[in-house]
């Protein structure tokens, strides 16, 4: 019989998804409210995570909906652009863990430009409710994943809002 001292080994385990940051932007801080600066910058919070967080991934696009995929972007917690187009846009983030956990997502809205219709609005409103317009995920505002007259509707009444 052999008799001794066995070994002891701790385990850390985290398989939990981390929360989504929180996104806010200093420059544009009211996402019902339009802004001409059309450099938009966001900051997040990190995530409170048991084995804490790795890095993020984000994306900047027109879809309310969109999903960052799995690619670390960025371990720091802001990011900007720069010229970006008149119109309603989207910053989208989600964190890793340092147990390679995915969370799920925040997204944060900005309005750039005046908040008046221009001809290109409603030339493009015009068509969608005409139904001649092929499906384009930016004019998908109501996010259904079909392009109608709703979404016509939704733009006009998006750029004809007060600034």
């Amino acid at each position: 019989m052999n008799t001794g001292e066995s070994g002891e080994y701790m385990v850390k385990i985290d398989a939990t998804d981390p929360p989504a940051p929180v996104i806010s932007s200093p420059t544009h801080p009211d996402g019902d409210e339009w802004y001409t600066n059309n450099d938009p910058s966001f900051t997040w919070t990190t995530p409170s995570d048991t084995s804490g967080i790795s890095c993020y991934s984000y994306t900047f696009d027109q879809s309310a909906t969109t999903t960052p995929d799995t690619t670390c972007d960025t371990t720091g917690n802001s990011g900007s652009y720069t010229d970006v187009a008149d119109g309603v846009w989207y910053f989208h983030i989600k964190a890793e863990d340092n147990a390679g956990n995915w969370g799920s997502a925040d997204h944060y809205r900005v309005k750039i430009g005046s908040g008046e219709a221009s001809t290109t609005d409603v030339v493009i409103a015009l068509a969608i409710a005409a139904g001649s317009r092929e499906y384009d995920s930016r004019w998908d505002v109501s996010g259904d994943g079909r392009v109608t007259s709703l979404d016509a509707l939704m733009i006009l009444q998006a750029a004809g809002s007060e600034p």
